[in-house]
């Protein structure tokens, strides 16, 4: 929180000429109003007892993908919170677990090209091409596929309460349940590009926070042109573009 108003904009009842109080000492919070800073700034109740406040020490984050992969940005409190949240559940997830039954992720090397890369990722997952039309995933192919990787130990989650322009997805890369995150503000599509995007870096050994201030792709098209912006966005040679055509674009495209 940036300023004393901040606070009392999230806490129901709180005034902050009261906070500005407590910040100087003047007067006392209850115990009730403690707890719910503590709750606030996600820190043990215990915290306000401490003759010195604990130093924060944040994860860092490599291989950050940005609009263009130029501008870099330190991330909002709502975006820490949803991260501190999501790794929360995933430490209660491997407390109860028996990973005797879990299996690895395949690694793959810097050598290998995007094709072979997406062939591995495909073999793991059973993914046969060409892939299904749209009604056959009920109109929700992100939860589709949401459930799949879930089938195959990757949690999951959905990111609440952050603007877009901030991020889309990030991945979380552990020896077990490794974490997606993504935008749950962004469009379907875009929701399924994001998942694939971010196993790519788990299978890579890597973690990603990925940032867009203005998406150089329109989601909200069809997907034969959402096609043609990726290939260019990406660079893709007339090989490459007339493999993806050949392997996915059958009848299905035209759902």
């Amino acid at each position: 929180m940036a300023t004393t108003s901040d606070v009392a904009n999230h806490i129901s009842g709180f005034r902050s000429e009261v906070i500005d109080k407590w910040e100087r000492g003047e007067e006392l919070p209850s115990i009730t109003e403690a707890k719910k800073l503590a709750n606030l700034y996600k820190v043990p109740f215990a915290t306000f007892y401490l003759s010195n406040p604990p130093e924060k020490k944040t994860k860092a984050y490599t291989d950050r993908r940005t609009y263009n992969d130029t501008v870099y940005r330190e991330t909002s409190y709502e975006l820490e919170s949803e991260i501190g949240r999501i790794t929360g559940n995933r430490q209660i997830i491997v407390n109860l677990s028996d990973d005797t039954e879990y299996r690895s992720l395949p690694s793959v090397g810097p050598k290998l090209s995007e094709k072979q890369i997406a062939d591995v990722i495909r073999k793991y997952f059973e993914l046969d091409l060409p892939f299904k039309n749209k009604s056959a995933y009920r109109n929700n192919g992100f939860n589709y596929y949401r459930a799949l990787l879930e089938h195959y130990g990757i949690m999951v989650a959905q990111i609440t309460g952050v603007s877009l322009s901030e991020m889309r997805g990030i991945s979380m890369y552990y020896d077990t349940f490794p974490i997606i995150a993504i935008n749950n503000k962004d469009f379907e599509r875009a929701k399924v590009f994001s998942l694939f995007h971010e196993v790519a870096h788990l299978v890579r050994r890597s973690s990603s926070l990925c940032f867009t201030s203005s998406s150089d792709i329109d989601w909200s098209q069809s997907i034969a042109n959402i096609d043609q912006q990726l290939y260019k966005k990406y660079n893709l040679t007339e090989e490459e573009i007339a493999y993806i055509e050949k392997s996915y674009c059958s009848d299905h495209c035209k759902n």
